[in-house]
């Protein structure tokens, strides 16, 4: 009976520390926040650094202005972040890092980054970026021959234009002025941004339009309001063009309350052997309208298709993998 009682002080010291061991072992599971972005300025735009993680199915950069200390509350509100970009490794990746030159960009102004790496359970963020300072710690120049209005960061839209979706056909036709092609983004393509609301939050995707776009036909424009016509641009969308959603969407789009935030421009690069890389431009937001009982138009924020919309069950699906997020 003694020996038992000598050994259970030292069963409970044992235990203890296996018990101190396995706490602090759990602190230790946590992971750790990756290493924010580098940036480093460039004559006409802002290149971003960041590391491969060779866990990650693939990586975003997300941008948001550096505000002066006297701005807004306009002008901070506003401030959103802006997905910019995406990164998707290969199976043939050869690198340890990445960069992406950001060039889409208002003068003068200076601007901070963030990375997401999409893992296999969720995302994991890096911490937004530092300003560049030069040999004496004083913030560098931001780029002075960027773009100066944000009309040449996405489409220019007109005043009168607008979204009238069709519950009965389930498109979305286009309505008011041309909406002209920016130059800027000569080689990228045109999408629609559509988003809902998932059991896992706001999943948010973009799909080509250029299809549904008008080919071949432009139009003079002011481009510095003097009363003269100065430039060419082509009509990407004009009145009463059709977009079938039903056509264009993924399947987890249909059944669901979905939003249409807008058009924005998108370009992929499958050249690389380490990865493709998409840029997007800034999203320019559409008002979609629909009749409502009394046959006039009001503005609608969500719509839905229903799966079973055609007897046939014949719906032409993106081909797009849904496997990813915005």
């Amino acid at each position: 009976m003694k020996k038992i009682e000598k050994i259970i002080p030292a069963v409970m010291v044992l235990l203890s520390i296996a018990g101190s061991f396995l706490f602090s072992s759990c602190d230790d599971v946590e992971e750790e926040e990756p290493k924010k972005p580098d940036i480093e300025i460039q004559e006409n735009g802002i290149s971003i650094s960041f590391a491969l993680d060779s866990n990650a199915k693939y990586i975003n950069i997300f941008r948001k202005e550096i505000l002066p200390s006297t701005a807004t509350e306009e002008e901070i509100k506003a401030n959103v972040e802006l997905n910019i970009g995406e990164f998707i490794p290969k199976e043939t990746a050869t690198i340890n890092s990445y960069t992406f030159t950001d060039t889409f960009l208002k003068s003068n102004t200076k601007y901070t980054y963030s990375v997401r790496y999409k893992h296999e359970k969720g995302f994991v963020y890096t911490g937004w970026s530092d300003w560049p300072v030069d040999s004496e710690e004083e913030d560098k120049t931001p780029p002075t021959t960027a773009y100066t209005t944000n009309s040449h960061l996405k489409f220019s839209k007109p005043e009168n234009a607008y979204f009238e979706y069709s519950e009965s056909t389930k498109c979305l036709f286009y309505k008011g002025d041309n909406l002209l092609e920016v130059a800027a983004f000569a080689g990228f393509e045109p999408c629609l941004c559509v988003s809902y609301t998932g059991s896992g939050g706001s999943v948010k995707r973009v799909f080509s339009i250029k299809d549904y776009c008008v080919k071949d036909e432009t139009v003079e424009v002011d481009e510095d309001d003097d009363g003269v016509a100065d430039a060419t641009r082509s009509i990407l969308l004009k009145a009463d063009s059709k977009i079938d959603l039903r056509s264009l969407l993924t399947l987890d789009f249909f059944d669901k309350d979905i939003y249409i935030d807008g058009i924005l421009y998108q370009q992929t690069d499958s050249t690389k052997k380490s990865y493709d890389k998409i840029t997007w431009s800034q999203l320019c937001a559409v008002t979609v309208k629909a009749e409502n009982e009394a046959g006039e138009l009001e503005e609608i924020k969500t719509l839905k298709i229903e799966y079973n919309v055609n007897k046939d069950d014949s719906h032409d699906f993106s081909n797009y993998s849904g496997t990813r997020r915005l």
